[in-house]
Parts: C-alpha cells; structure tokens; sequence
C-alpha cells in the first residue's frame, strides 16, 4: 500500500458456524461487553447492497496480521446511550 493510499478496514471472519469474511469498522463497548461494528456485501433483489451490523466481539475472528487491527476505532457507549471514544484505563488525562 502507498503512503497517500486511503486505510482500509481490516478483514475479519463473521459467525461461528458458518463463517464469512467482513470488513471490522470499529470496536464498541456496552455494558462492559466488547461489540464489533462489521460490514460486508450482500445482495438484494439482484442488486448489491452494503450491510452494517453489530455483533458480540467474541463471534469475530481476526483475517489478517494483528498490526491491521492497531487503528480501528474504539468507544463506548454509556448508560446514558450518548458514544464516546474509548481511553484506555491506563491512559491518564494531564
């Protein structure tokens, strides 16, 4: 990839039974439990169509070298159902 190329979200397999491949947009956390925001084609009527789903973190396998995953997105969606960027809790404001 060049340097001036766009990033592309990192591949990863979808599902435990029968699995497919699918583009992880970001990481989410929700009442203490990670979810994966991933997309993927399917099609509609003979026509493709992007689909956009949330799925447990557990229930998604990395497709690629970890150093792919280091930029996704990460928030966390508070009990007040506003979404915020996820700190690490070693990170430290100051």
């Amino acid at each position: 990839m060049a340097e001036d190329d766009p990033p592309c979200p990192p591949l990863v397999m979808i599902g435990l039974r029968d699995p497919h491949p699918g583009y992880l947009l970001g990481w989410e956390l929700v009442r203490g439990e990670w979810w994966a925001w991933v997309t993927w084609i399917r099609e509609r009527n003979g026509k493709p169509f992007r689909h956009v789903v949330s799925v447990r973190a557990a229930s998604v396998r990395p497709a690629e070298s970890g150093e792919a995953y280091a930029d996704v997105p990460r928030r966390v969606r508070g009990q007040d159902g506003v979404v915020r960027p996820w700190t690490p809790p070693w990170h430290h404001a100051g």
